[in-house]
């Protein structure tokens, strides 16, 4: 997908920078440029942080939520041994970069750190539940998953750009593996409801046609059974 044109990079550094600290968004903005990210970029950050500034109801806990926005994807490795700890490597770079003495010296900062640890480890199943987040939390957490997996209700070419993109994140894998594993990832996120948050319904129904359309045009791709 297209990267950020040099305005918008600016303009996002200069949020980072009043955000985090000069040093902490230099530090992500050189992980969102690796080499081998297509989507995983500036781009989805930026769109994040647009919907996150969109959003009709005011955030509970907006700081938390915002860091979490920065950090989810800020380690994002793509090998069958590194991938399924991107979320707690991510997590565990926001605990290092932000919970460190002098940077926050009050117990909110601490308890935003905390909360926003916690969302980012919640992308890894794209769930926010009552067992996991206090009453207070829930909703911002519902509607921070919904941020990240709004790409999925987007219009069909769009769509197609992203599911493009991430297999270019993946050009290592062959096309039978990574069908195989597409397909498996575009049905896990179709259990349940996708969007968590209120008011998602038409957005509920575009991603689910998107998914069933991804997981078919997928399907085909994958080796006959025995084969």
């Amino acid at each position: 997908m297209n990267e950020l044109d040099s305005v918008r990079q600016q303009l996002l550094w200069r949020r980072g920078a009043r955000t985090l600290g000069e040093a902490v968004a230099d530090r992500l903005f050189q992980a969102y440029r690796e080499p081998h990210r297509r989507y995983h970029t500036l781009s989805h950050i930026d769109a994040m942080l647009r919907d996150f500034d969109a959003q009709q109801r005011p955030w509970k806990h907006a700081r938390a939520v915002e860091w979490a926005v920065w950090f989810h994807d800020a380690v994002y490795e793509t090998g069958a041994e590194t991938y399924a700890d991107n979320e707690p490597a991510s997590a565990r770079l926001l605990l290092r970069l932000l919970e460190r003495p002098g940077n926050g010296p009050d117990e909110a900062w601490h308890a935003d750190v905390e909360f926003a640890r916690r969302l980012v480890l919640a992308t890894g199943s794209h769930r926010a539940t009552k067992e996991e987040f206090a009453p207070g939390q829930l909703d911002d957490a519902r509607r921070f998953l919904d941020l990240d997996l709004a790409i999925l209700a987007a219009p069909w070419e769009q769509v197609l750009a992203f599911d493009a993109a991430i297999r270019e994140e993946f050009s290592r894998v062959d096309d039978a593996r990574f069908a195989q594993g597409r397909v498996q990832a575009l049905r896990a996120l179709g259990e349940g409801r996708i969007f968590q948050g209120p008011g998602m319904e038409r957005a509920e129904q575009a991603a689910r046609a998107n998914l069933a359309r991804l997981a078919a045009r997928w399907s085909r791709r994958q080796p006959a059974p025995g084969g």
